[in-house]
């Protein structure tokens, strides 16, 4: 079953370190990432940044406009006065109230974050070894039911 995760860093490097251990995993065959995303938000930057992590992509990648969606949702929303409208939006393809809120709550000016949509559940071990100990809280999964996933690559999928 597709799995949305989250992982949410401290340090800047956090999701850069987690995304080359995601590599390391995604090449030996132990996980397999259909699309990636990285967040930073360095500390003289008003806002977070976000980037694909499409050397760990081995599915079929969504492409920025889900991601840019997220991101827009989760860090411009509240600025503008609707962050409630967020989790309405995308609950048809699985992202809830409490990513977004976990987003917004552990990203702050010097942290960085590592989402991953995977064709299965991150083993509880890999999740650990993703998380490395620099971690700014728990991982988070949401695992997408059938319909979610489809909503996902029919609106999104390129």
């Amino acid at each position: 079953m597709t799995t949305l995760s989250t992982w949410c860093f401290d340090r800047l490097d956090g999701a850069m370190r987690a995304e080359q251990e995601l590599a390391a995993l995604s090449q030996l065959g132990r996980l397999s990432v259909e699309d990636a995303c990285l967040v930073f938000w360095p500390r003289t930057a008003q806002a977070p940044q976000m980037r694909a992590a499409g050397n760990v992509v081995q599915g079929r990648p969504l492409g920025s406009s889900f991601w840019g969606l997220l991101h827009g949702l989760t860090f411009a929303a509240p600025l503008l006065g609707c962050a409630d409208s967020g989790p309405r939006c995308l609950a048809e393809v699985g992202v809830d109230t409490e990513l977004i809120e976990r987003l917004r709550a552990n990203l702050r000016r010097g942290s960085s974050a590592l989402l991953t949509i995977t064709g299965r559940p991150v083993p509880p071990e890999l999740v650990a070894r993703l998380g490395g100990g620099r971690s700014a809280g728990p991982a988070l999964q949401r695992q997408l039911s059938p319909r979610h996933e489809e909503n996902l690559h029919r609106v999104f999928g390129s």
